[in-house]
């Protein structure tokens, strides 16, 4: 079973950054496994983060390449990020800017379970769109 975490990511388009997909990215939709009695993994600021990291691929924006990767993310015990899989594939450089995005973040603050860190995996839908 899985818990649903929307994290809507509002007026990101900007038209003086062209390599960012800050102004491509409409939207983050995270789905995180269950945990028991405590709190999911978060990272305060990931909107942020999003904004200033995340890169629109230039293969894709020449090609008008637009859609959603689906990435599976696992939070260890200390809030570091393990390994990274690409669920739902977009082509065009999106799944290799999201796997680069995720895999270079700073370390969240990890799930706790019965008061305990302990590792969990998210599911992140990111959206590329063009202006």
């Amino acid at each position: 079973m899985k818990t649903f975490l929307l994290i809507s990511i509002l007026n990101l388009l900007n038209p003086q950054t062209p390599t960012t997909a800050a102004q491509a990215l409409s939207s983050v939709e995270a789905y995180a496994s269950t945990i028991s009695n405590g709190r999911q993994a978060e990272f305060p600021g990931f909107q942020e983060y999003l904004k200033t990291h995340l890169v629109y691929p230039e293969l894709a924006r020449k090609h008008g390449v637009e859609g959603v990767v689906r990435a599976r993310v696992f939070i260890d015990e200390s809030g570091k990020v393990g390994s990274v899989r690409i669920l739902k594939k977009l082509g065009f450089g999106c799944d290799e800017a999201v796997i680069s995005l995720l895999q270079n973040m700073p370390r969240w603050q990890p799930a706790l379970s019965e008061g305990k860190m302990t590792q969990q995996s998210l599911d992140l839908n990111i959206r590329f769109k063009l202006n």
